[in-house]
C-alpha cells in the first residue's frame, strides 16, 4: 500500500494525514508497480503542482515506513523515490534493514501489524507454528509456508519501533 502525505513528520506524534492511497504490488527486486496499469507506474490524481508529499509504504507483515523528503509533484514529471540505497531515506530511527548485498529493505516479523516487533509477534506465530500453504501474516518470509524460519525472521527483527508517524 503506497500512501501520500502531507505535512511534517514528528518523531512523537503523528503531523502528517493522508492525502492519496493506492494498493500496489511489491516485486521481488524491491520497486513498487500498479495492478491495474501496464506501464507499472502508480498514477496519483489531485495532487497540486509543486505540492511536497512523504511516501509511505505499508506491507503485510513488515514495519510500515516514510520517506524522510518530500517529493515535490510538477505536471508531466515521473518521480520515484529510493528507499533501499540508504538509511535515511526513512524517516525516523533504523527504520530500514541493511541486506548482505548492501540495499536496505523493510524490517519483517510485524506480525500483528501493530507498528513494533515485540513479544506479541512471536505469540501470533506459535499459537500456529506449522501451517502448509496459506496466506497468513505470520509468514515472515513469505514462502506459503509457517514454520521455525519464520520464528527465525521475527527473532532477528525483535525489539524493532515503527515511526510513530505512521503507525496505527
Amino acid at each position: 500500500l503506497v500512501e501520500l502525505r502531507a505535512g511534517t513528520p514528528s518523531l512523537t506524534e503523528s503531523n502528517t494525514v493522508m492525502v492519496a492511497q493506492q494498493a500496489a504490488l511489491l516485486l521481488n527486486d524491491g520497486s513498487i508497480v500498479s495492478i491495474d496499469n501496464q506501464d507499472g507506474r502508480l498514477d496519483f490524481y489531485g495532487i497540486a503542482e509543486g505540492e511536497g508529499l512523504h511516501v509511505a509504504i505499508r506491507h503485510r507483515n513488515h514495519l510500515d515506513v516514510l520517506s524522510s523528503s518530500p517529493i515535490v509533484f510538477n505536471a508531466g514529471q515521473i518521480l520515484s523515490y529510493d528507499f533501499t540505497t540508504n538509511q535515511s531515506q526513512a524517516f525516523g530511527l533504523e527504520q530500514l534493514k541493511e541486506m548482505d548485498n548492501g540495499k536496505f529493505a523493510l524490517y519483517a516479523g510485524d506480525y500483528s501489524r501493530d507498528g513494533v516487533i515485540q513479544i506479541t509477534d512471536l505469540d501470533l506465530w506459535s499459537a500456529a507454528p506449522s501451517i502448509l500453504y496459506e496466506y497468513q501474516f505470520t509468514d515472515g518470509n513469505l514462502d506459503g509456508v509457517i514454520q521455525v524460519t519464520d520464528k527465525d525472521i521475527w527473532f532477528y527483527n525483535r525489539s524493532k519501533l515503527g515511526a510513530v508517524e505512521i503507525r496505527y
